[in-house]
């Protein structure tokens, strides 16, 4: 893998890295909201918050493996410039 495969690489798991841990708190926060007061059975909105929680785990998740993969690819980097 190239110098300029690996940058890109990098960039392109920045813009993923912002987006999970930018993006989904925001939307699951105002999802919540908005089901609140969506005139939902109380089952169903604990159904929906339910499915939320495993979304932010998910999403948890994915920001420590984006993040393991990015550590890994700029180790690589460092070592090839050794």
């Amino acid at each position: 893998m190239t110098k300029s495969d690996k940058e890109r690489i990098v960039l392109a798991l920045n813009s993923a890295l912002q987006a999970e841990e930018k993006a989904i708190p925001i939307y699951l926060k105002h999802m919540t909201s908005i089901i609140q007061f969506s005139g939902l059975s109380t089952n169903k909105i604990s159904r929906i918050k339910e499915i939320f929680g495993v979304l932010k785990v998910e999403s948890e998740r994915h920001v420590s493996m984006l993040n393991k993969i990015k550590s890994s690819i700029e180790m690589e980097a460092i070592s090839d410039v050794s």
